[in-house]
Order: C-alpha cells, then sequence, then structure tokens
C-alpha cells in the first residue's frame, strides 16, 4: 500500500521529497491514519539509525514510550540498560511528537502551537542531526599519539605474556603524553626516539628494581607512571612489596 498517497489524501496536502510517512507504533501493516505521521527525511532517519544501536530486534518497540515512562521497567534494568539509549533518543521523540500535534491541527483544527509546515525551509531545520552524525564519526577516530608503534613495540617485547588490548592502547597514548609533558617541564625536547629511550629506562628500572608493577598490565602502569618517573628523578627506591604467599613461602 502507497501509505504516502494515503497520508496526503487524507490530509489534503502534498509532502516535498525531503519528508516521509513514519509510521508510530512500528507496524508498517497498520497504516490508519491516527498511526501516520510525515517527518522530515533527517528526523526519520536518525530516529531509526538511534532504534537500531539501542535495542535489540525483541525490543523494538520500547522506544515509542515516552523516556520517563521506562522506569516502570525497574530501577537496575532502567540504569544500566535503557538510560543511556533514552537519553539519547528523548529529543528525537519529542520533536516527533511535534509534528503529531501538527498533523492534529490539519485534522482537527487544533492549534498549529509549534508553527509547522510542511516545507523545505522546515526539513532544513533538522541540519544539526546531520551535523551531529558528521561529529560522531570524527570523534570516534582513534587518534595515536607519534611514536606510538615504537613504544607498544618496546612493551610487547619486555612483557609478551601479558597481551595487548584496545584499553592498552589508550594507556600507551597515555603514558607518551605523560612523558613528553614530564620532558617539555624539565626543558628537554620530547623527539620521538628520547620518548621511546625513557620508556626503555623505565621499564629497567622497574625490573631491576622489582617495583610492585613489574609484571602487571599497562593500565596499573598508567596510573603509576608519574610517580615512578618521580622515583627515578629523585632517586628513590622502591622495592616489590612480597605478598602473603610469598612471606609464606619463605618461612
Amino acid at each position: 500500500m502507497n501509505f504516502r498517497k494515503l497520508y496526503c489524501d487524507a490530509l489534503n496536502v502534498e509532502l516535498p521529497t525531503e519528508f516521509e510517512v513514519h509510521h508510530i507504533d512500528m507496524n508498517r501493516e497498520n497504516n490508519v491514519i491516527q498511526n501516520l505521521v510525515a517527518i522530515p527525511v533527517k528526523l526519520h532517519r536518525h530516529y531509526h539509525n538511534c532504534q537500531l544501536m539501542s535495542f535489540p530486534e525483541s525490543e523494538r518497540l520500547i522506544p515509542i514510550m515516552p523516556p520517563q515512562s521506562a522506569t516502570s521497567l525497574g530501577n537496575d534494568f532502567f540504569k544500566l540498560v535503557l538510560a543511556p539509549a533514552f537519553y539519547e533518543f528523548e529529543k528525537i521523540y519529542y520533536e516527533i511528537q511535534k509534528w503529531i500535534e501538527y498533523r492534529d491541527h490539519l485534522i482537527f483544527g487544533f492549534p498549529n502551537r509549534n508553527g509547522l509546515s510542511y516545507s523545505n525551509e522546515q526539513a532544513d531545520r533538522y541540519i544539526w542531526l546531520t551535523n551531529k552524525e558528521k561529529k560522531a564519526k570524527t570523534t570516534s577516530k582513534k587518534k595515536t599519539e607519534p611514536c606510538y608503534a615504537e613504544v607498544v613495540a618496546v612493551w610487547c617485547e619486555s612483557y609478551p605474556l601479558l597481551g595487548f588490548n584496545a584499553a592498552s592502547g589508550k594507556c600507551i597514548n597515555d603514558i607518551i603524553s605523560k612523558t613528553r609533558t614530564v620532558m617539555t617541564g624539565r626543558g628537554k625536547e620530547a623527539t620521538c626516539e628520547a620518548i621511546v629511550n625513557s620508556f626503555k629506562y623505565v621499564i629497567a628500572y622497574v625490573k631491576r628494581e622489582r617495583h610492585f608493577c613489574d609484571g602487571k598490565p599497562l593500565t596499573t602502569w598508567n596510573s603509576q607512571y608519574l610517580s615512578i618517573v618521580h622515583e627515578i628523578a629523585n632517586g628513590k627506591r622502591t622495592t616489590k612489596t612480597p605478598t602473603t604467599r610469598e612471606r609464606i613461602n619463605s618461612l
């Protein structure tokens, strides 16, 4: 069924190409006029993109509820699963409600409180959705520090059994940034070679002095890196504290 033609005939309007007809209850077989609303293409596509990213197929009907009503599903489930998706979805949901009010204005003569109309100018109001999507794609790209590959190679050679994952990559970037900050603060040129050599020296120090970071994952190194550098600079030597099992085995 051509529900676009059905909608236009029922409301006696012509829709520009920048508008699409949306099924409110997500059922494309339900083509009664109360279940149809024309909304700008950008708004329609963004609505379904949010839905597909946030909800599995079995929960596809959940987004048609107002965000506040989701709390009835249970506090833990709402906080951990639904809340992030609903907060992202909320603005899109209420924009669609404005177009439903405009549809009712055309059918029943209710006030057009939001001053909407089926025009290209109204469709262009949602350019912020396109900009938001572009910004999300730009910010999602991971930026790696210079000499990232060299520092990773040093780490993997020093601790081959600890492995390397996405969290490790972030830690490496942080360590490189901290090393550059320290070197710049001391008036040294933070070249790629100098940063790599500094990292090698820190690893050698940790292994030689049996520092408690020895053998620990990169998350621990990242949190303790500046304190290790401070220990080296001040001539402080911190030995690895024996665990309870190690004390028992030494008896």
